[in-house]
């Protein structure tokens, strides 16, 4: 079989007309194309794409090298979406069905957020903050941590926690939510029972299902989604959500311990019967 066999799948409609189309280019995992047989796939895509289409999806997207993706998209002048809005948008909500299964106060909860970006800090702050009284946010650079803190503090009215020493704090913290690719503090330190949202691209807290540690770990959600054609599954990542013009709504699914749960039956079965918590 060839590795590239490029092939029209069908038209993705919603109530209000065409979306978009599906197709199939390469019959080998996309890691595994090498040299002239990715340029078949990006030629193959440039003749397919519409005018006025502007977003773009590959199913198996966390398999593409970032430099050959950012080639792609800069080719065909597509937007990947990211889900990263609809992961942030779903943060309150995950943390409430959690508790809520638990039997667990969020207000009692300190809360660490973990990113570079500031407006990560801000968008989830601004999700929780009627929930949640106390922020920690680490991540930024130094430079910049005062000038964010203050700016946080002056549109929200959330004054936020600056450890000296976060090895020395983090037990604290029942709560932690990340979307940094690497941590600079000890994880083992990290106090039992806390629920960790790694929404992050390298997981560093995946470690953690392998120690002693007795945390709840959720990685990604998963959406119900309108059946727009057979090759959809019902339940579909925050990235295809978004790509097919969706816009915010609650999860359905969340992934954890390699396999994708309802939060009830995850407490159920993954937490409660095992006798971790």
């Amino acid at each position: 079989m060839p590795r590239i066999k490029p092939v029209n799948l069908g038209i993705l409609v919603k109530e209000s007309g065409e979306v978009g189309k599906i197709v199939g280019v390469n019959t080998y995992p996309i890691g595994d194309l090498k040299g002239s047989n990715l340029d078949k796939v990006l030629n193959f895509l440039l003749n397919e794409i519409s005018p006025n289409y502007n977003k773009i999806y590959f199913e198996d997207f966390k398999e593409f090298d970032q430099v050959y993706l950012d080639y792609i998209l800069e080719a065909t002048n597509l937007i990947m979406p990211s889900g990263k809005e609809i992961r942030i948008f779903n943060i309150p909500f995950i943390i409430k069905q959690v508790n809520e299964g638990l039997n667990k106060s969020i207000n009692t909860s300190d809360t660490m957020i973990i990113s570079q970006d500031k407006d990560i800090h801000f968008k989830i702050i601004l999700q929780l903050m009627d929930k949640v009284s106390f922020f920690t946010c680490i991540g930024l650079d130094p430079s910049v941590c005062e000038e964010v803190y203050n700016e946080i503090f002056k549109s929200t009215g959330v004054s936020i926690f600056q450890p000296t020493n976060i090895e020395k704090v983090i037990k604290n913290y029942s709560i932690i939510i990340n979307f940094s690719e690497e941590i600079e503090f000890d994880l083992e330190k990290i106090r039992n029972q806390a629920l960790i949202i790694d929404f992050s691209k390298n997981k560093p807290f995946k470690v953690l299902e392998n120690s002693k540690k007795n945390v709840i770990l959720i990685e990604d959600i998963r959406l119900k989604i309108h059946k727009f054609n057979d090759w959809i599954d019902e339940f579909v990542s925050p990235e295809l959500f978004e790509a097919l013009g969706e816009t915010h709504s609650v999860f359905s699914q969340i992934y954890a311990k390699n396999h994708f749960y309802r939060v009830g039956d995850f407490i159920n079965k993954g937490i409660k019967k095992a006798g971790k918590i």
